[in-house]
């Protein structure tokens, strides 16, 4: 049976509620490709907290977490081929999605790149170009995985189409879930710290790393939630535009 993004607008509430279910059936699978790619920084960054005087201290402070970034990388990709094959009941292994994301690597960090000096520099000029590069171009880099887009430029031209005539509406719905994203992460952020909001502005250097810990790794569920929002997102608006192709099939 066809998942309803393929039958039917989903509305925002439909969106959210279709997410979660995304979530729990391939939880174990996108847990685990979480925890292996993103432990490591979790982990360094809680025991190795980054300040202006350890970084000149220790320069390599910096190269570690660059290599770690890199390194969850593999994760961000990963992540939406799972919730991609999810919407289709398709399931594949571990191997498999750490296949998949060494070879979507390099466009994907390319287009990544590409995107977030896009979305920075339209912030900087103006908010408004800003708001308005952000919208056009949100599904940019979920394209170089889902439609096995390897020109970043091309990429963007394909989230820029996708998103055409449907702004206002992937603006409303985007923005309602990163806020809602925003508010849970502000919570899983307060809770090892007593929801103390002086400990919240100025964190202790010198507190239990345990602690900065917790919230990292819990921070993983609203980030897959907000992954296949997106990718719910961007499917049915290619359904509405009537140009959906099913590219399951490695090419």
């Amino acid at each position: 049976m066809a998942h309803k993004v393929f039958t039917q607008e989903l509305g925002f509430g439909e969106l959210l509620s279709e997410s979660f279910k995304l979530i729990k059936d391939k939880l174990s699978m996108l847990i685990l490709f979480s925890i292996v790619f993103q432990l490591p920084s979790f982990i360094y960054t809680s025991f190795n907290p980054i300040s202006e005087y350890s970084a000149a201290m220790n320069p390599s402070i910096i190269f570690k977490m660059l290599i770690l970034g890199l390194i969850g990388l593999i994760s961000s990709i990963g992540i939406v081929k799972i919730i991609e094959d999810s919407i289709f009941e398709e399931s594949k292994s571990f191997g498999e999605y750490f296949s998949f994301s060494l070879k979507r690597y390099f466009p994907y960090f390319v287009t990544l790149i590409i995107f977030a000096f896009t979305i920075g520099t339209s912030f900087i000029l103006l908010i408004i170009p800003g708001f308005f590069a952000l919208t056009f171009f949100a599904f940019t880099t979920y394209s170089v995985v889902i439609r096995n887009l390897s020109n970043p430029f091309d990429a963007f031209k394909y989230s820029y189409n996708l998103v055409k005539g449907n702004a206002l509406k992937v603006f409303g719905f985007g923005f309602g879930a990163i806020v809602l994203n925003a508010i849970v992460f502000l919570i899983l952020y307060a809770i090892p710290l007593g929801f103390n909001p002086q400990a919240i502005i100025n964190p202790n250097p010198d507190s239990n790393p345990i602690l900065a810990l917790i919230p990292s790794v819990l921070g993983i569920f609203p980030t897959m939630f907000l992954v296949a929002f997106f990718v719910l997102l961007m499917i049915n608006l290619e359904v509405e535009k009537g140009y959906y192709i099913d590219e399951n099939e490695e090419e």
